[in-house]
């Protein structure tokens, strides 16, 4: 069982229509920094799709990195996707309740990572499932472990070495996904102590405009491609996405890497095609990101941002 096309999205009415499809997995990958006071799995319990269980991102990472979120190895990938009754063959849809689902892109990126491609993000996410009233449940999901294999990617991902090569030969078009005035360096992000700027030939693209505000859900095939276009970006290029914060409580040190891979997702999914439940062909498929964000060098003061 697989999307067609290879769609990142799915559409809510198509999830209602095959939530009991056998081999379907839900996760509810809602995630919060804790300045909010606001925790995912507590609001998990609260309400949550049929059937989904919850995917922390505070456990599925590598515990030994002093940075938040690294990817961990593939057996402890495994090991923990297993234990969430999840298997190989399975099909996987995730979300989370944030506006462009900033957690959820994050675990749709990993498990890309790991070599499961049959994953896609819940276009709107709980917010648009809500507000079209569609089914949900409070009871915790408690499944049987399964079998998993992961299989680690690299061609997705881009390190600390790899950036820096880039800066001298600009060989991938790099993208930042802050918001507009922190790009430009004339605003500070949450954490003051790092330097303000941006990575030398990356173009800005904030994530919040590439959303519906009313529904939180991808804008159209027209308005993503204007947007991309207005930012320099071209198709036929290859991108990197330097991890980074869209929006004030989009805190660098936890949330970075999560709208870096939101934008990831955008690029992947370039608009509706005049399908209601697909979208249609990749602009950039293979766009791989900066793991480590501008967190891990903007503390930095003897390396040049990146």
């Amino acid at each position: 069982m697989s999307f067609s096309d290879n769609s990142a999205l799915v559409q809510t009415d198509w999830l209602a229509e095959h939530l009991a499809d056998p081999g379907l997995r839900i996760l509810d990958c809602t995630w919060h920094h804790v300045s909010t006071n606001l925790d995912g799995r507590t609001q998990y319990r609260g309400r949550h799709l049929p059937g989904a269980v919850h995917f922390d991102i505070d456990h599925v990472c590598d515990p030994s990195s002093p940075l938040p979120h690294m990817l961990p190895s593939p057996a402890d990938f495994a090991k923990k996707v297993g234990l969430l009754g999840i298997g190989s063959e399975d099909r996987i849809v995730v979300y989370d309740r944030a506006s462009g689902g900033s957690a959820a892109a994050r675990v749709w990126w990993m498990f890309r990572v790991f070599g499961h491609e049959n994953v896609a993000v819940l276009d709107g996410g709980l917010s648009k499932w809500s507000k079209e009233k569609l089914p949900a449940e409070m009871t915790p999901v408690r499944p049987e472990p399964r079998a998993f294999e992961a299989a680690y990617n690299s061609a997705l991902v881009r390190g600390l070495d790899d950036m820096s090569a880039n800066l001298a030969t600009r060989a991938e078009q790099i993208v930042d996904v802050r918001e507009a005035a922190q790009f430009a360096g004339v605003k500070d992000d949450v954490f003051a102590s790092q330097r303000r700027g941006h990575i030398p030939g990356s173009v800005n693209v904030p994530c919040r405009d590439l959303l519906d505000p009313a529904s939180g859900a991808l804008l159209p095939n027209e308005a993503l491609a204007a947007r991309f276009a207005a930012a320099g970006i071209a198709s036929t290029s290859r991108s990197s996405w330097p991890a980074a914060p869209a929006s004030p409580r989009d805190l660098r040190r936890s949330r970075s890497i999560s709208s870096a891979t939101r934008l990831r997702l955008f690029m992947t999914e370039d608009g509706r095609n005049g399908h209601p439940h697909r979208r249609r062909r990749p602009l950039q498929p293979e766009a791989p990101l900066h793991e480590h964000s501008t967190f891990a060098t903007s503390h930095d003061r003897g390396r040049q941002r990146i």
